[in-house]
């Protein structure tokens, strides 16, 4: 959002509040950058920064656009780094920031129709209003101390929509699975999804990708044999190389679902981050996110002590991001180096502290969830495979 798009966009912006038409027919002004994620509707971040929305000035925008047409916007206020400390100073800020924002919503909107639940993994204190115009339903949602955002759907969208998060996945060839009903909020802010089997331990390096694939099986109460489906496909007990994508590729084949890989390769040529905020949505529907990165022993070793230590100390904070110690023992793909790879199976977040929580199906019982800052998992990204239930 440069200085040329300006006053143009915000007024695209506003202008969605109250015309349908502006959702059915007028492309998005300026420039915009693709974000990765799952297949399905497409998101876009607007680039630079723009000036006031609502009357409150703007530190991202992202948009989801669904066979060509705009089907939601996310307006960023504020949000603050992870890792940094939220102190009254920038509460303050937070809550006028909020009030002034519902000021400029209900010149154009009127009053807020109601107060609606945070979603999963909200700061505490989260207060969200809620308006419902002839264009577009729009929510003001404060996170004290952590986020302030509006979002912004088309009123047919709401009525249309192909699936609701709540309701049941369909298994094949098995009963519905809740899957929403199985994450699970605790006090620290963690979201996690719960129920995932506990597998035999691998007997090598080579069954790692088999053991994700029976996990995701199981979860999703596939009754399917992945080891044999899996070896139909290209999967063999070599601890050379890397099956993931044949375990996955023939997984979805038997249970019949549209699948999405993303590669590191393809992303840098892209110049296209992964959408940290689209796999948080991932995970809010209960779904896993299969994650392939880099490996070393040491840092493995470094993360499994850590989540360890964090169990019994709950006040223990991963080294920041912004170290350049830290940041050094992250890994990094390239493609002229030899490199070793490891699959888990991203199962949670917290968005207060900036992680992700993976789990290592296989792996010994009691050694299997580790934390990563979102920073440090987009680092060691080698691929990102994104399987649903149905």
């Amino acid at each position: 959002m440069s200085s040329a798009l300006g006053e143009g966009l915000s007024q695209f912006v506003e202008g969605l509040a109250q015309k349908a038409d502006g959702w059915k027919n007028t492309p998005l002004p300026g420039e915009w950058k693709p974000l990765a994620g799952p297949a399905g509707p497409s998101r876009k971040e607007a680039g630079g920064a723009a000036e006031a929305v609502f009357g409150t000035p703007v530190q991202r925008m992202v948009a989801t656009e669904d066979g060509g047409k705009l089907t939601r916007l996310d307006v960023l206020f504020m949000e603050r780094a992870a890792g940094a400390a939220a102190d009254e100073a920038y509460l303050q800020s937070m809550r006028q920031a909020a009030s002034k924002t519902s000021a400029g919503l209900q010149a154009k909107m009127g009053k807020p129709g109601q107060l609606v639940k945070p979603a999963a993994g909200a700061a505490p204190g989260t207060v969200v209003q809620e308006w419902a115009g002839a264009a577009a339903t729009i929510r003001l949602t404060l996170e004290p101390g952590a986020r302030l955002y509006v979002s912004m759907i088309p009123l047919q969208a709401a009525g249309t929509a192909k699936a609701s998060p709540t309701a049941p996945a369909t298994a094949a060839k098995g009963k519905p699975v809740l899957l929403k009903s199985r994450l699970e909020e605790k006090p620290n802010g963690d979201v996690m999804i719960t129920g995932l089997p506990e597998l035999q331990p691998m007997d090598d390096e080579s069954n790692h990708a088999l053991r994700v694939g029976e996990c995701l099986a199981g979860y999703y109460g596939w009754t399917m044999d992945v080891r044999a489906v899996a070896t139909a496909n290209g999967w063999t007990a070599n601890a050379t190389l890397d099956n993931t994508f044949e375990v996955l590729e023939a997984l979805s084949k038997a249970a019949k679902v549209e699948w999405t890989q993303q590669d590191i390769s393809d992303l840098r040529k892209k110049d296209q981050p992964l959408d940290m905020m689209e796999a948080r949505r991932w995970i809010d529907k209960g779904r896993p996110i299969v994650y392939r990165h880099m490996y070393s022993e040491i840092r493995e070793a470094f993360l499994f002590e850590f989540a360890k230590q964090y169990e019994q100390n709950p006040q223990l904070e991963l080294p920041s991001p912004k170290d350049p110690v830290e940041k050094s023992k992250w890994l990094h793909y390239d493609e002229k180096d030899d490199f070793y790879g490891s699959t888990a199976v991203i199962i949670g977040y917290n968005k207060k502290r900036g992680e992700f929580l993976l789990k290592y199906p296989g792996y010994a019982a009691g050694s299997q969830i580790i934390r990563m800052r979102e920073e440090e998992l987009n680092t060691s990204l080698l691929r990102v495979y994104y399987v649903p239930p149905s």
